[in-house]
């Protein structure tokens, strides 16, 4: 054998969101959502991190900070506010498109320019299904 390594991995966790565009959303709701998405995933990110600690499992997991992961499509409305709120709180975001980006921009031209910077993101995985 040339060597040992440490088989343990790192603990991570992947939250997944999809939810209503904005013109299906009433006005007075947008800020209530962003920020019961923000409580919600930074509970996540406590509670997980917390998991990562605890005496229980300590040893089970490789050192280091656990790596969180947002599953989002990216669409206009929830998908984005989930998806912003995540990168504020240090997850990492996997875009979960269901068409090329080229065509799947093309749904949402008046906020395309919102769109294209979570493209850029580090970190930021594509998937296509």
């Amino acid at each position: 054998m040339i060597g040992e390594s440490d088989a343990r991995i790192r603990l991570a966790f992947r939250v997944g969101i999809t939810g209503a565009r904005p013109n299906r959303l009433a006005p007075d709701v947008i800020p209530r959502l962003q920020k019961h998405l923000q409580t919600v995933l930074r509970r996540v990110r406590d509670t997980v991190v917390s998991a990562a600690a605890d005496s229980g499992t300590r040893g089970a997991y490789a050192e280091g900070t656990p790596l969180l992961r947002l599953l989002s499509p990216l669409a206009e409305g929830s998908d984005r506010m989930a998806a912003e709120a995540a990168l504020e709180l240090g997850y990492q975001l996997e875009a979960a498109l269901p068409f090329p980006v080229t065509q799947y921009k093309d749904d949402f031209p008046a906020t395309v320019t919102r769109f294209r910077p979570f493209l850029g993101k580090p970190g930021k995985r594509e998937h296509l299904y």
